[in-house]
């Protein structure tokens, strides 16, 4: 009896889920039309910038749990690189960062974050183990681009 009530209760929250994310599409696709004035089934940045400068946008999408400040970082977290959304990337994008931040995203950042400071720390040693000048470090982080040597 009991693993029919816990089996009953899967099925409700299951379909409470799907019927979510199908809500969802329906509304990101509803923001992606608005957007892609163009009509060329691309948003690009400054599409989407002009969409998300609107009050009643940024209302809706904070009611959705996606509080919008700063639309261009927002494109950029979206962006697979090429400068353009897709209708999916929207749908994808917006499902990832809508919300409260999931303690297993927060643990796995600091985790990253760690990597990256180990990184840097064997970087600085192997740099000053070379016998570079300071000057010379700090030109060579200050100017990445220009030190290709």
């Amino acid at each position: 009896e009991t693993f029919r009530v816990v089996g009953a209760d899967d099925q409700i929250m299951t379909r409470a889920e799907e019927k979510a994310t199908k809500r969802h599409r329906t509304k990101m696709k509803a923001l992606f039309e608005a957007a892609d004035t163009s009509g060329d089934g691309q948003v690009d940045r400054e599409e989407f910038e002009a969409v998300l400068a609107t009050k009643t946008v940024r209302t809706w999408l904070a009611a959705m749990g996606l509080a919008v400040e700063d639309a261009q970082t927002l494109f950029t977290l979206i962006d697979n690189g090429k400068g353009t959304i897709s209708v999916e990337e929207m749908m994808q994008g917006v499902g990832r960062l809508k919300g409260a931040a999931r303690s297993i995203d927060v643990r796995n950042l600091m985790h990253e974050v760690q990597q990256t400071q180990v990184m840097m720390r064997r970087v600085r040693e192997e740099v000053q183990r070379s016998g570079l000048a300071q000057a010379d470090m700090q030109k060579v982080a200050l100017h990445p681009s220009q030190n290709t040597s």
